[in-house]
């Protein structure tokens, strides 16, 4: 009994996940033409590579992320500790001002800097260089979601029914 108790919490602990790591991240961009400026909030997911995936977006105006692959070849990805925040694929939203709606992808450029290429609601496109920076770059860790803590005791407790269920038939005598 003991023993099969032992295997379960040995089990129990190697099933779970290791530590996953989420944080905001707060940013600001500014276009050298046409006077683009914006300010917002990304919460990302780590990778375990130094990368960290972009999950949402907010900030004044942005309505949506755009799922990677959705504009200007995007991947969403996040390098807070490179001296390139972003890489050439960057991170593409939807955004809005006035009536007007503009899908935009900010990237790193080769030789260094940032641009972020836009297309509005009229179908006019552009391309500007833009000064992109974070202003938190060490996340701490966030733990992983209280749905694991309720496995967990999920499964203590069927393990405890099929112990007391093996106690009982084993305390009743059989009849012949």
């Amino acid at each position: 009994m003991r023993k099969l108790l032992s295997t379960f919490a040995l089990l129990s602990v190697l099933a779970l996940p290791a530590a996953a790591y989420a944080d905001t991240f707060d940013f600001t961009a500014t276009g050298s033409g046409g006077g683009f400026s914006g300010s917002g909030s990304f919460i990302a997911t780590a990778n375990g590579d130094g990368s960290w995936t972009i999950d949402g977006i907010s900030g004044t105006g942005i309505t949506s992320l755009i799922a990677p692959g959705g504009f200007m070849g995007n991947d969403n990805l996040l390098f807070p500790g490179s001296a390139s925040l972003v890489d050439t694929s960057g991170f593409a939203f939807d955004d809005t001002q006035g009536d007007t709606g503009f899908t935009v992808n900010i990237a790193s450029v080769l030789g260094g800097g940032y641009e972020a290429s836009f297309l509005d609601s009229d179908g006019f496109s552009a391309t500007v260089p833009v000064t992109f920076s974070l202003t938190n770059t060490t996340p701490s860790a966030t733990p992983e979601p209280a749905s694991w803590l309720l496995l967990g005791t999920g499964g203590m407790g069927l393990a405890g029914i099929w112990l007391a269920e093996r106690r009982r038939r084993r305390i009743v005598p059989h009849s012949a």
